[in-house]
């Protein structure tokens, strides 16, 4: 009997790739997460709703809100905790302007002051998103295809970490909520 190893079987009788025909100085070696990666966020299109509501939470927390056309990196926003300044892309539709706020609203809310503020980014990233995804669905703003990708991303497919933030990301959530309605 020959280790799993050597070969990936789609049933007993089949053997679909073995180890032993393959010239492994020509193989590129890929973790599984690379095969399995998700997709890439889609940017959300159509209205935004509650902009003037959430940008109030920001500013009740002692940041100012700042909307740009440059670009903050790759990301469509930014928290910057020294200057206690959240920055969002303009150019971005509503609905992905409101979800980016939301999301730079949750690390404010969650992330802004010590100790959490020292949590892993991949941590901080996939609470972010959970609450923007959370409050957005209550707003009526359908995230879940920039949402979904971007937090399994950040997760790394750790379904442990997705479920050891969800305190934290419901308890956000619900706070984000209950001051917009």
């Amino acid at each position: 009997m020959q280790p799993f190893w050597e070969s990936v079987r789609v049933s007993q009788a089949s053997v679909v790739f073995d180890v032993r025909t393959v010239d492994v100085g020509s193989v590129k070696h890929i973790s599984l997460w690379e095969l399995a990666k998700p997709p890439e966020p889609e940017l959300l299109s159509g209205d935004g709703t509650q902009w003037e509501g959430i940008v109030a939470m920001v500013e009740a927390r002692g940041y100012t809100v700042e909307t740009t056309r440059r670009r903050t990196g790759e990301a469509n926003g930014q928290t910057d905790s020294t200057a206690r300044k959240v920055t969002v892309r303009s150019d971005l539709e509503g609905a992905q302007r409101t979800k980016t706020l939301v999301h730079e609203l949750a690390h404010v809310i969650l992330h802004a002051d010590a100790p959490r503020r020292d949590l892993e980014r991949s941590v901080l990233e996939v609470e972010a998103e959970s609450v923007a995804y959370l409050v957005c669905q209550a707003l009526g703003i359908d995230s879940a295809r920039y949402s979904v990708p971007y937090v399994a991303a950040w997760a790394h497919g750790d379904l442990d970490l997705i479920s050891q933030t969800a305190r934290q990301v419901v308890a956000t959530a619900n706070t984000i909520q209950d001051t917009l309605f």
